[in-house]
């Protein structure tokens, strides 16, 4: 009977061990699940924003094509301020239908500029916008990107077509992204968006009141360069652990998706059983 206890006394440390290093073990290879699971969902919503924003483009450069070739357009440009009412009623037909249209523009040889009555206040701006623009230099007759003023990009792009024929004239259609939904709270589902401009400059997040409009310079690197592989990458945030992905989408843009990651582990799961052999060795 003390032979027992006294075997036990020797082996039981030794069991302990073994189990809580399988304990350990199995601890995190559960954890990396759930993070390549969150990851696969990340990678799931950044795709459906991609779509959004491809189908957004297309649409936005289709009826952009299809104001630049239309004969009411070509009239008005022959016989000026006769159509002028009707020209404005159809850009604000378009308005009226697409809600992130922001405004849509003809711009005459002249550089006088013809806009529908809603959101007129932006003509200045784009015509500002316009003059500077590469399709303007480079005498280009389509061009779609990001919509700037004052030197700072927008969470807006542009669609600029130049009229069918040899006339020097434009049609220029203003959208708004609008691919991130605002929220609150910040959990699984619903994750922390950021929209990144090619300047690593955050032009939108979900989560207004939660992240600051410039993030850290380390944090932003350390997300951006994971994207590049897209890879996940671990940051902390306001104090907040996050997992990360993020991928290029279009327009020189960058999407984030970052989940709330507290008290997970991240780290390889081979070289935790890595570990765990050597421990039980």
């Amino acid at each position: 009977m003390r032979l027992f206890y006294k075997l036990l006394f020797v082996l039981l440390p030794f069991i302990l061990i073994q189990l809580l290093v399988l304990g350990t073990y199995t601890y995190i290879s559960l954890n990396q699940e759930i993070i390549k699971d969150r990851s696969r969902n990340s990678i799931a919503k950044i795709e459906q924003i991609r779509q959004k924003l491809n189908e957004r483009i297309h649409t936005a450069e289709v009826n952009t094509t299809l104001l630049a070739s239309s004969e009411l357009v070509s009239d008005f440009v022959s016989r000026k301020d006769e159509l002028k009412t009707d020209i404005e009623a159809i850009f604000d037909s378009y308005l009226n239908a697409y809600p992130e249209y922001e405004s849509i523009h003809l711009i005459l040889e002249d550089g006088n500029i013809i806009s529908g009555k809603k959101n007129i206040e932006n003509s200045s701006a784009v015509k500002e916008w316009f003059i500077n623009s590469e399709i303007k230099q480079n005498d280009l007759k389509q061009l779609t990107g990001l919509f700037s003023h004052n030197n700072e990009t927008k969470d807006k792009f542009i669609v600029v077509k130049k009229l069918a024929g040899n006339s020097d004239c434009y049609i220029l259609l203003v959208s708004k992204l609008a691919l991130i939904q605002p929220a609150s709270a910040i959990n699984e589902n619903t994750p922390l968006y950021l929209l990144f401009d090619s300047n690593r400059k955050v032009l939108t997040t979900s989560h207004q009141d939660f992240i600051p409009w410039r993030t850290s310079p380390k944090e932003i690197t350390a997300l951006l360069e994971a994207a590049k592989a897209t890879n996940l990458t671990q940051l902390i945030i306001n104090e907040i652990s996050f997992i990360g992905i993020a991928e290029k989408i279009n327009l020189g843009l960058t999407l984030a998706v970052l989940i709330p990651g507290d008290n997970m582990i991240f780290i390889n799961k081979d070289i935790a059983l890595m570990v765990v052999s050597i421990v039980l060795l």
